[in-house]
Parts: C-alpha cells; sequence; structure tokens
C-alpha cells in the first residue's frame, strides 16, 4: 500500500509499467507475470519496485494448494504416511533433476528476442527466459516444499505419544521417565500434550538453553542414564 501510494504521488510516470505489478502481487502470482513479461531477477535495468514478491507468490501457491493435496492424500493413505513421505522425497529428486537438465549453461538471452534467443522458450509470439522461468517459476520451487512435506510425513514426535508407549505408563513411571516439553506455546498446548501421555510427567523447558547444555542438534531426543540419543 506504501509503495503504490509512494508511486501514484512521486512517480506518476510509472503507473502504468508497474500496474501489472501490483495486480500480480494482489493475487499472489508474481512470480508467474515476471516471467511471462521478461522481468527476471536479473532484469536490473527494468523499474520493478515489487520484484521481491516472487517469493512469497510460490510460498501462498503451496499454502493454497498443498492442503487440498494433503486432504486426499490423508483420505487415501492415512496409515501409510511414511510411504507417502518416501515418494515425496522422489518427487523432490526428479524435480531438482529435471531443472538441472532444463539449465542453460554459459552466455544467454537477458532480453530474449527473434535474433537472439539462446536460453529462451518460443510460446507464441513471445520469448520467455529459460534461466529465469527455473528460478522464479513455482515447479522448480516447489523441489525444496516437497523435501519439507517429505519430512514433515516421516519425522512426526506426537505420533509417537499416540502409539504403544501411550498405553505403557506403568513401564515408563518405573523407570522414572520424564518429557522435556521444547515446543509448547501455551497452558493448553502443555495440558493437550499430557491428556496424550497420561502417567509421563511432562515439563516445559527452553530449547534453545536444553540444546546448548546437553549439546542436541536436533528433537526429539532420548536421554537416558547411558546417554543420550538423537
Amino acid at each position: 500500500m506504501i509503495a503504490a501510494v509512494y508511486i501514484a504521488v512521486f512517480y506518476s510516470v510509472t503507473r502504468e509499467e508497474t500496474r501489472g505489478d501490483f495486480l500480480g502481487g494482489i493475487f499472489y502470482v508474481s512470480n508467474w507475470y515476471q516471467i511471462v513479461v521478461g522481468q527476471g531477477y536479473a532484469s536490473s535495468e527494468a523499474f520493478v519496485p515489487l520484484r521481491h514478491l516472487w517469493s512469497l507468490a510460490v510460498e501462498e501457491q503451496f499454502y493454497l494448494i498443498w492442503p487440498l493435496v494433503m486432504t486426499v492424500v490423508l483420505r487415501r493413505a492415512r496409515n501409510r504416511l511414511p510411504a507417502v513421505g518416501l515418494k515425496l522425497f522422489g518427487v523432490a529428486i526428479a524435480i531438482t533433476a529435471i531443472t538441472a537438465v532444463l539449465f542453460v549453461n554459459g552466455p544467454v538471452a537477458t532480453a530474449c528476442n527473434a535474433e537472439f534467443h539462446r536460453g529462451c522458450w518460443s510460446v507464441g509470439d513471445r520469448y520467455i527466459n529459460i534461466n529465469d522461468s527455473l528460478y522464479l517459476g513455482t515447479f522448480s520451487r516447489a523441489g525444496g516444499l516437497m523435501l519439507g512435506a517429505g519430512f514433515a510425513t516421516l519425522w512426526r514426535p506426537m505420533a509417537i505419544l499416540r502409539g504403544p508407549l501411550r498405553h505403557k505408563a506403568a513401564r515408563v513411571d518405573l523407570v522414572a521417565a520424564i518429557g522435556l516439553v521444547v515446543n509448547v506455546e501455551t497452558a493448553q498446548g502443555l495440558a493437550r500434550l499430557r491428556a496424550l501421555a497420561p502417567g509421563l510427567p511432562l515439563a516445559p523447558v527452553a530449547s534453545d538453553d536444553l540444546a546448548d547444555r546437553l549439546g542436541l542438534r536436533h528433537y526429539p531426543a532420548l536421554i537416558t542414564a547411558t546417554g543420550i540419543e538423537q
């Protein structure tokens, strides 16, 4: 909003140039708009005050589409999430490989046209820079997102509390076990965790302080009388 007012008041001559940038930002398609009009991240000569919104566009597109995808996945493969996670890893690797194959090395056209269009795709009467498309495109950026989604389906600490350990409170109590909770923000959140593990004392601790004192690299961690397992 501030940028729009500033341009309207002090740079009125650029209002027509930036109209598409503002529309792309509003509808979270800035990355695709920049690809189509040739305003890649390396186009330093172009006046693009909202160029940085391309990454927010990719993020918001993921937030809009991925919940729908996971709704279908949970309906069909709720009991096979580890296998789903491995498949997502495979998708991430495939996207990375395709991106590497499509990348154009060496001198490429910074402003694609009919005379010099090395490193460009011809789409109708328009030339689109391949490397800019790979840098800004949702598909190529989805590799990292799929990797994170894969880890999210494989590493689920809460699933441990829903599993067999939930019904072994007496055994856990016998060895004087205690759970240190490092990822809870409210008393209500801690109460919900305690309800999932009746009989297991859970105490909130500062995660950074605990990690510094014990030399932890990640959570969850199992602390026993003989050592620390991560």
